[in-house]
């Protein structure tokens, strides 16, 4: 046991131990394909501060969660979800540097939710086989 108490709390929230956690690492990932899916069609919004601050938000968050969740997939996929905040945040903050690769950028945002999504669906599959505790 740590002294700060995250080991305890790693393996009560564990995603490939707990099928709750792991139905949300899915949840979170399958909305990310779904709004990136949505995306591919339209040309990269204009700024919003709103949304600037929701992608900043969103990466303080995950990267907080990165320091909880220990297991390799929960790490890739909380990654993954903070790279493509990333890439948000800064298309929104130098669209100029972002619109020549548009394409790339949106269907490069699609493949990395495809990604995050199937390491979720694998951390439910590892936490219904795992036996439950008697």
């Amino acid at each position: 046991m740590t002294h700060d108490g995250s080991g305890d709390v790693h393996l009560r929230y564990c995603a490939n131990r707990n099928i709750a956690v792991s139905l949300t690492f899915v949840a979170f990932c399958m909305m990310g394909v779904l709004l990136s899916w949505r995306s591919l069609s339209k040309e990269l919004s204009e700024h919003r501060a709103i949304l600037l601050l929701g992608d900043a938000g969103g990466i303080v968050l995950l990267a907080q969660w990165f320091a909880v969740f220990r297991c390799l997939r929960e790490r890739v996929v909380l990654s993954l979800g903070i790279v493509r905040l990333a890439i948000g945040l800064i298309a929104g903050l130098a669209p100029a540097l972002v619109s020549p690769a548009a394409v790339l950028v949106r269907d490069g945002s699609l493949a990395l939710w495809v990604f995050a999504a199937a390491l979720s669906f694998s951390m439910l599959v590892s936490a219904a086989r795992r036996p439950k505790p008697a």
